[in-house]
């Protein structure tokens, strides 16, 4: 809680400075899935938010840095109508710092791409009978992240963003391999709204 709230007191302090940096907050919902679990498809929703500030470089290119909320996981649902009934829920939720470059193709359109180092402060796993922690996760991610940008106003832009996972956010429980993975990564898409202030 300490470290968060000193990042928060930096990311207000680094907003003061209006000549140099321009800043705001963004939220919006994340689709996730995880690579390794089984499971295939985006059907884990969760909620993102954040707050960001960024510099020019140059008329085309920007960097920006942020410090983000963000729900991930994995979920499968049943499907009684063809006799599947099984469930699961991976829940993940991660205290981020992404550093992303910007590059504006157009007035309208951007394009981002950076890395992100995650602090995963809660987690449970789920099925149809109970709530359960087995094999427990690591507490450090590392991701890379690619997206694109549309300008709706000089205020207000939105985002598609994908973050993968360059490290696995745990082992398997055998200690085995899937294919050529040693472990489970965290796939994830994200539909934000940017306000700069």
């Amino acid at each position: 809680m300490k470290k968060s709230i000193i990042l928060i007191l930096i990311f207000s302090g680094l907003l003061s400075f209006s000549q140099e940096f321009s800043g705001g907050m963004f939220g919006g919902f994340t689709a996730s899935q995880v690579d390794g679990d089984g499971y295939g498809g985006y059907n884990k929703p969760g909620a993102i938010l954040g707050a960001f500030v960024s510099r020019k470089i140059n008329s085309d290119w920007n960097w920006q840095m942020e410090l983000l909320y963000a729900q991930r996981g994995s979920k499968k649902n049943m499907q009684p109508q063809k006799g599947d009934y099984i469930f699961y829920k991976m829940h993940l939720e991660y205290l981020e710092i992404p550093l992303v470059l910007t590059y504006s193709y157009s007035s309208s359109f951007s394009f981002e791409g950076g890395f992100s180092v995650g602090r995963l402060v809660r987690w449970y796993e789920e099925n149809e009978r109970e709530i359960f922690y087995s094999n427990p996760f690591y507490k450090y991610a590392i991701s890379s992240i690619i997206g694109v940008r549309y300008t709706l106003t000089d205020k207000i832009k939105i985002g598609l963003r994908e973050t993968y996972s360059l490290r696995p956010i745990r082992g398997y429980s055998n200690g085995g391999r899937w294919w050529y993975k040693i472990g489970q990564f965290s796939n994830s898409l994200s539909f934000v709204v940017y306000y700069e202030i």
